[in-house]
């Protein structure tokens, strides 16, 4: 079967999960990690990444800005 691990904050929360926290399951994890809640801006999305996230949940932070996934699409460009 599939596996995963999946990290939320919750729908719409006002704080994504802590960075450290990313990176500490990833360290300790083989399997693909997905982040969600709180992530509305390119800035915490790519914190997310960097942390070790392979996917991310963003919702709410679509409804709130129709370009956010253009602008999340060019993070995976580079």
């Amino acid at each position: 079967g599939f596996k995963i691990v999946y990290l939320e904050a919750g729908s719409g929360a006002k704080k994504n999960i802590n960075i450290t926290l990313i990176k500490k399951v990833k360290r300790n994890i083989n399997i693909p990690l997905i982040v969600g809640g709180g992530i509305d801006n390119v800035a915490k999305a790519e914190q997310t990444i960097k942390a070790g996230s392979n996917m991310l949940v963003v919702g709410n932070g679509l409804e709130k800005n129709i370009h956010l996934l253009t602008q999340l699409s060019l993070l995976f460009k580079k």
